[in-house]
């Protein structure tokens, strides 16, 4: 039985990771009032059109001094829109399904 297995080598991941996304990238390339989402990614070319199937997170590596409103469509962590809003900017909130909201009960 051993010998007809399919030989596998590693382990691919069942949910695969979110593209990262530095607060210290985002002050270098955005300007001040300027709004991220995954448009504005890919045309100041972060990240490839190919790659962002994954979906990308902000984390708050760095410091951040710029006012930049950031999308929906982009997962943030909560360090980092703490320092977004302190530098005066707005993060839009992804709504939440009520199924998942139940699902945790």
């Amino acid at each position: 039985m051993m010998k007809r297995l399919k030989k596998t080598r590693g382990f691919k991941a069942i949910n695969p990771k979110k593209n990262i996304l530095k607060l210290s990238q985002i002050e270098k390339i955005f300007q001040d009032g300027e709004e991220i989402n995954v448009a504005s990614l890919v045309e100041k070319k972060i990240f490839r059109k190919s790659e962002l199937k994954n979906g990308v997170k902000i984390l708050a590596v760095g410091e951040l001094k710029k006012k930049v409103t950031v999308g929906k469509d982009i997962l943030v962590s909560e360090s980092a829109v703490e320092a977004i809003k302190r530098a005066g900017g707005k993060v839009t909130e992804v709504e939440k399904s009520p199924k998942k909201e139940a699902d945790k009960k």
